[in-house]
C-alpha cells in the first residue's frame, strides 16, 4: 500500500495521494518493484484547477523499519522512489505523461 507521494521536480504540486505495488527484495533492505504498480496522483490542470489522474510506476524502495500496525498486525515501512506515467487523459495538464516521484508504503506481514 502506497502513501504521500510527492513529485520531485521543484513546485510542482503533483502528490500521490494511494496506490499499491509489488516489490522483490534485491539485496539487504533494497527491493525493486517486480511489476509496474498503480498510484492515484492529484495534479494542477491549465486552467488553474486540480485533476486526480491514474497513473503507472516503476521504482526501487528501501525498507527502513517494522512495525505494529494498529489493531496489533505487524507491517515494514518502506521509502520509495519511482518513476510515474500518467494512463489516463493527460492533455488539460500543465506537466508531462512522465513524473518523478518519492513516497512511503507499507508492507503487511503474516500473522504469526
Amino acid at each position: 500500500m502506497d502513501l504521500l507521494w510527492p513529485a520531485l521536480q521543484y513546485q510542482n504540486s503533483i502528490y500521490g495521494v494511494i496506490g499499491m505495488h509489488v516489490a522483490t527484495k534485491v539485496a539487504g533492505r533494497w527491493q525493486v518493484f517486480t511489476a509496474p504498480g498503480a498510484l492515484l496522483l492529484n495534479l494542477p490542470t491549465r486552467n488553474g484547477a486540480r485533476a486526480w489522474k491514474v497513473a503507472t510506476n516503476y521504482g526501487i524502495g528501501y525498507r527502513l523499519f517494522d512495525f505494529t500496525f494498529p489493531g496489533g498486525r505487524p507491517a515494514e515501512l518502506h521509502v520509495n522512489m519511482a518513476k510515474t506515467w500518467i494512463v489516463s487523459d493527460s492533455s488539460d495538464l500543465i506537466t508531462g505523461r512522465s513524473i518523478d516521484v518519492v513516497g512511503f508504503s507499507v508492507t503487511f506481514k503474516k500473522q504469526p
